[in-house]
């Protein structure tokens, strides 16, 4: 019987990379640092893209990852529409303040992705609405 080991505390083993999903990160706050902290413990994630406008908080939060997965490629943003146009990412998580929520998760379904976003999921009924029926029209998956 093959001897098991245990992986690291608050991580499982990684998953291959076909069984794995690529995500990016919109916006580093508290919110995305801590949804950051959260995927990380998952071994079918990569984590691949990391946006902010705030480049202290860029880099603070790359420090962060690499405390939490040192062998973690991962590349840095400050225009959330580089994320997107890169066709390696499956997904992105979307903690920016709430007025951007909308726009991010629109141009995230038109570029083929799928969206982790913040509460609240927008501010009017009208920016809902136009969200619920571009994941549609696009296919994607949207988490709230």
């Amino acid at each position: 019987m093959p001897m098991q080991t245990n992986p690291p505390v608050g991580r499982t083993p990684a998953a291959p990379p076909s069984d794995s999903i690529v995500l990016g990160f919109i916006g580093l706050g508290g919110m995305g640092n801590g949804n950051l902290r959260q995927f990380a413990q998952q071994a079918d994630v990569r984590i691949a893209a990391l946006c902010d406008l705030d480049s202290e908080r860029l880099a603070n939060t790359r420090q962060a990852l690499a405390e939490l997965r040192p062998d973690e490629s991962v590349v840095l943003y400050s225009d959330f529409r580089q994320v997107l146009e890169r066709p390696d990412i499956d997904a992105i998580v979307c903690s920016t303040p709430d007025h951007w929520h909308a726009l991010v998760a629109l141009y995230a379904f038109q570029a083929g992705k799928d969206v982790y976003g913040e509460k609240p999921i927008s501010h009017t009924y009208a920016e809902a609405r136009a969200m619920t029926q571009s994941c549609r029209r696009h296919g994607r998956i949207f988490q709230l």
